[in-house]
């Protein structure tokens, strides 16, 4: 596959690179872990409907002593899968794929492949605020790879109602423009003005490719639909990571206690 774009700007949609056959099988799995988590949150938080919810977690989230909140119901109102269902090797489909893997190699120039462990999978509801990402570069949420990409998959189409990713064109290269690491969620948006902001409209099956310094951020889901995704992180047998990892040549998952080291 030609990623050209993706050298040159930092990003690149990538059509029809994920199998439909899985892409359903995934998303199966991770509709009916969804609704679960809902279910349990909506309990704890005493409401009967979608639309109370997202009403008290506007509320929790104003509270100053937010922090106090259990960490997984916390997750969980910003469209977070629980860990649970990440560690799940469902979503190891996604990776195994052929036609992933060549992307991969082509991207990070090594056969060599790794990925960071647990994959971000998440769910956004209609009109959750709380579930947006401010602008932000993938680099100061991952200090723990030297290097890495982000290959962003959505299991429903991302249309301009249901929302995806927007990237700040011209932004994606190697400077890191965070200077504010206090927040207590999401880190600090970080500026984004002079940069094109383009919505990367998809399909099912397509993928979008980021490399760590490029510019983006969340865009509103205002449709009637829950959209769901997975963020994956890869990087290559010359780069290390202080967390889990899953070894690609392998398929075994390594822990924080045997650092992946970059090869010689």
């Amino acid at each position: 596959m030609d990623l050209n774009h993706f050298q040159q700007h930092g990003y690149q949609v990538l059509p029809n690179v994920i199998d439909r056959g899985v892409i359903e099988r995934v998303l199966e799995f991770l509709a009916a872990d969804a609704d679960d988590a809902l279910t349990l949150l909506m309990a704890d938080l005493g409401c009967r409907r979608i639309d109370d919810l997202l009403g008290r977690i506007d509320e929790i989230a104003a509270q100053p002593d937010f922090e106090k909140v259990p960490k997984d119901q916390r997750m969980v109102m910003s469209g977070h899968f629980p860990l649970e269902t990440r560690l799940s090797r469902t979503l190891w489909m996604v990776p195994k794929l052929p036609r992933v893997r060549q992307v991969l190699e082509e991207a990070l120039k090594h056969a060599e492949l790794y990925m960071h462990m647990p994959p971000t999978a998440r769910f956004v509801l209609p009109n959750n605020r709380h579930a947006a990402v401010p602008a932000h570069q993938d680099v100061s949420y991952n200090k723990h790879m030297s290097d890495f990409v982000t290959l962003w998959v959505p299991l429903v189409p991302i249309n301009d109602e249901c929302g995806g990713v927007d990237v700040f064109e011209g932004s994606g290269q190697p400077v890191e423009r965070l200077d504010d690491t206090s927040q207590k969620f999401w880190l600090k948006g970080i500026e984004s003005e002079g940069f094109t902001r383009r919505h990367c409209t998809m399909d099912v099956g397509d993928a979008l490719l980021l490399n760590k310094w490029i510019v983006h951020e969340s865009h509103a889901n205002v449709s009637q639909r829950i959209r769901i995704s997975i963020d994956f992180r890869f990087f290559s047998g010359r780069d290390a990571s202080s967390k889990h990892l899953l070894d690609m040549q392998t398929w075994k998952v390594i822990d924080p206690g045997k650092v992946k080291t970059p090869a010689a």
